[in-house]
């Protein structure tokens, strides 16, 4: 369904949804805030937009700060095609005075993600360009497997692309990630004018193709105090911590093998600089 009114304190337990576009578990297309909810079902989009909590989230306002989603959760399989997420199948802002923050707190998912461009355990895309910023805390995916049979697979997010955007403690563990290219135990595609990734891990096997990382595929932003444990097998750009990373990697660690045919490293395939950094593994 569709939502214009904050959501808060709603569930639904059931054996299955399904749609086309814009399916959720819980809501289908929301405008406003979602706290202290959850879906555990089976959810399953024909099209795109499909999530375990929520479809599509659309936000639009000025010069008021969103705690979009905080304390919520899903528990299930979730399958569509493009923009599928364990939580949120795409997360989209328009604000023309760039001048607020939206928050995503103390959220999870559980179960498998599977669809076909821009797959995540708990996002498939989040994007803005217009937004004063956007921080995503204590949030993680867990016990299922992320696949895109394209591209943008994630074991958190499929692939993001924001003005702003900063990550802290968040994770993807027990469950495998694959897809085509950018694909990466936490994070398939990652782009921030600024921001950064701090204290978040992926433990789990990672395989894709070009552009493959134990927890960033392609990251344009900072990876401090992260790490990865698992194997990763791609072609080319493969690395244990990125695949591609065209800012540093510090305090960062990867533990398991890596494996591709050319631009290859144990923690970048290509990095700007490593500080402080290790991996543990064959390359």
């Amino acid at each position: 369904g569709y939502a214009s009114a904050m959501v808060k304190n709603s569930n639904y337990t059931g054996v299955v949804v399904k749609g086309y576009n814009y399916v959720g578990g819980l809501v289908g297309f929301l405008t406003k805030s979602v706290a202290d909810s959850y879906s555990e079902t089976y959810v399953e989009g024909k099209g795109n937009n499909v999530g375990g909590l929520i479809g599509f989230s659309f936000t639009r306002e000025s010069n008021v700060d969103v705690l979009l989603v905080s304390k919520t959760y899903f528990k299930g399989t979730v399958k569509g095609e493009n923009f599928v997420g364990g939580l949120i199948g795409k997360d989209s802002t328009y604000d023309s005075m760039g001048s607020y923050k939206k928050y995503f707190m103390n959220s999870f998912s559980e179960g498998d993600v599977k669809g076909s461009g821009s797959v995540g355990g708990l996002f498939g895309s989040v994007a803005s360009a217009y937004d004063k910023g956007m921080a995503i805390d204590s949030c993680y995916h867990k016990n299922g497997n992320v696949i895109a049979s394209s591209n943008y697979a994630g074991g958190l997010i499929g692939r993001t692309f924001n003005r702003y955007l900063s990550l802290k403690d968040v994770s993807h563990s027990n469950g495998y990630v694959e897809g085509m290219g950018y694909v990466g135990g936490l994070i398939g595609y990652h782009y921030a004018y600024s921001g950064s990734v701090k204290n978040a891990f992926a433990n789990a096997h990672v395989k894709g193709r070009d552009y493959t990382g134990g927890l960033i595929g392609y990251s344009a932003t900072e990876i401090e105090d992260c790490y990865h444990i698992g194997n990763v097998y791609g072609e080319t750009y493969v690395g244990g911590v990125a695949g591609f990373s065209i800012y540093t990697v510090i305090n960062s660690f990867n533990k398991g093998n890596i494996a591709g045919l050319s631009i290859i490293g144990g923690l970048s395939g290509k990095a700007s600089d490593i500080v402080n950094s290790f991996s543990e593994g064959s390359v």
